[in-house]
This record gives C-alpha cells, structure tokens and sequence, in this order.
C-alpha cells in the first residue's frame, strides 16, 4: 500500500521544492517530521531556541518572514511543533511557502522567531537586513528549486548530535546497505560527520547531503529506497513483478501490478491495485483496460473497495522491500 509520506514542514513531501520561480533559493525554517523519511537532518525547533539572539531586531526579521512572496500552496495546514504552544492558531500556521528568491521558508516561520525564540542562520538575517527588511513584492516568472544542503548542514554545526536509535545498525553495516544498493544512476555512502552519519545520495549527477544519528538497518533502507533509482536494464517486467508479490504475500493478500506506463519525460510508472479492506469485488471481474492511469503519485477509486496508486518502477531488491512493507502495513486483505 502507498501512503504519501509528509516533508518534515508537515505536508507533502514533494512540496520541499517549488517550480514556479527563477533560480535556486535555499530552504529555511523547515523542521523534523514523524517520522522523518525524506530528508532525516531536519532540526527541532527546541533545539535552535535562543533567546538573546537578535533581540533589537527581531520584530524586523519576523516582518520580513510574514511579507515573502508565495510561491507554493498546500490543501491543509501546519501546527506549531512545540507542544507547549499557545498561540490560539497554532493548528493553523499556514499552508504556503514563502521566499524572497533568495531564500524559500514556510508560512508559519515567523510565529517561531516571535512567539519561540527560535534562531534563523544570520545569513538570512544579513540578506534581509540588505534589502531594509523589505522582501520584494513580486518575484520573476521562471523556475525556482528549492535546495536543503545549507539547511541541512547549518542545522547539523548548531544543534547537539540526535540521540542514537535503539536498535541502531553499524557504522559498517550501513556502508554494506549503502554500497549493496548503490546503482549506476543512484549512488549512496555514509561516513561520520559533526557527531553524526552523514549520508550522501547522489542521483544522475545531481547530489544531496543529509545528516542523521545512527538508525535502525530497516530505517535506513527504507529512507534510501525513497530517493534509489534502478538502472532501466534491471526494472522488473510487470509480469515478473506480479509473480514475486504473490511468492512474498501472505494468502488472500497480494499487490498486483497491472499495467506499466512511460511518462513524458521517458520514466516508467507502474499501476497497482490495492484494497485496504476487503474487497466487495473480484479482482478478476475488473476491466483492467478501462482503468486510466492516474498521474504518478494519485490514486483513483474504483468499484468493490478497490484503489489504483501509481509507484516508480523498480529492480528486484526495491520491489521485494516495496511489498513486504506493503504487505506488513496494509491492515486488510486484498484479494
């Protein structure tokens, strides 16, 4: 079953970068989720509180954090993370993110500087302090990608090491994971860093720079399928995929790839249906033919408690890991 997982600001994942605007702005004021699956050196804000930082001036940096230009909107809302909060909206700290083409940051950073005392790179502060703390009031039309690696790395140099998991894997056990799933378009390692791992993801050339305390062996492959890409000579065939499912599944539950379908940009999607109940239907009464695919990421409902979801095609190491979650978090049967 695929559930779409949540960026550590509280909403969708793929709304850590924007593509409305010019350029590459650097991310701010994004924080840990529960869990953290995409991006795990996400701070807490409790850990960047500091009271004396930027007291003269900061009425002047929360102005500015409130005047950005959006540049993203979401279906639902942030909550303040500190649980002590009283701010009478603190369930409703925004649904935006916001930027100056500089910088990107979520609509609710403010209240965090205003009402928490949470400290900001003085970077910001000096580019925003440039402009008299007035963002622009519009921003050129273009792409605008919204990069993590200051972010990240700033938050690794200014908070305390994150407590090791319990059932913590290796330092060397996860240079194995990391070197056993590398491929030649997707390339992890991890080494230690700042009292911490530091992972490095590099995907068809492009490279991303994560931190994270030590976690479990199923934490950590499970945050490095989320960004692994297969080499096209090793995607599954539907059919091969549908005979592993049913090996992997438990009787009466089995993910079923139905149809496979090439993007406009050349990727392969696969189809799958899915019940998270038991269905009122059989699968083998569907008209497969007269499903449309939906756009990867959607799912489309159909008749008898059935659901088509649509998921990246994969290699055998992805697709076996892929259904023995799926089958371990679906509640129900499906089929």
């Amino acid at each position: 079953m695929i559930v779409a997982n949540e960026s550590a600001c509280g909403r969708p994942a793929k709304a850590v970068s924007s593509s409305i605007l010019a350029g590459v702005a650097r991310m701010v004021g994004y924080w840990r989720g529960v869990p953290p699956i995409e991006l795990l050196g996400l701070p807490d804000p409790a850990a960047l509180v500091a009271p004396a930082w930027e007291a003269d001036r900061r009425e002047q940096i929360v102005a500015y954090l409130r005047a950005g230009v959006a540049v993203a909107h979401y279906a639902g809302y942030s909550s303040c993370r500190f649980a002590d909060c009283r701010h009478p909206e603190r369930a409703r700290l925004g649904s935006k993110d916001l930027s100056d083409g500089a910088w990107i940051w979520p609509e609710g950073l403010w209240h965090y500087v205003r009402d928490h005392a949470v400290r900001l790179p003085d970077e910001l502060v000096a580019g925003a302090a440039a402009r008299d703390f007035t963002p622009p009031a519009r921003l050129p039309p273009g792409e605008l990608s919204a990069d993590p690696s200051f972010w990240l790395r700033w938050s690794a140099e200014h908070t305390a090491p994150p407590p090791v998991a319990a059932d913590a894997c290796s330092l060397d056990d996860a240079r194995t994971t990391c070197a056993a799933l590398s491929t030649g378009r997707w390339r992890a390692t991890v080494v230690v860093d700042l009292g911490r791992w530091r992972l490095e993801l590099a995907t068809d050339g492009d490279l991303v720079t994560d931190y994270s305390a030590p976690i479990s062996a199923l934490a950590l492959r499970e945050y490095l399928f989320a960004t692994r890409r297969p080499d096209d000579a090793a995607v599954l065939p539907a059919p091969r995929a549908t005979e592993l499912a049913a090996a992997l599944a438990r009787p009466g539950c089995v993910a079923r790839p139905f149809a496979s379908s090439t993007s406009g940009d050349g990727r392969v999607w696969w189809a799958v249906l899915s019940s998270g109940g038991r269905p009122t239907r059989r699968f083998e009464d569907l008209d497969l033919r007269a499903i449309p695919l939906p756009e990867p990421g959607n799912v489309t409902f159909l008749p008898g408690n059935w659901k088509v979801e649509v998921t990246p095609a994969m290699d055998e190491p992805a697709w076996r890991f892929f259904v023995e979650r799926w089958l371990r978090d679906t509640a129900g049967p499906s089929g």
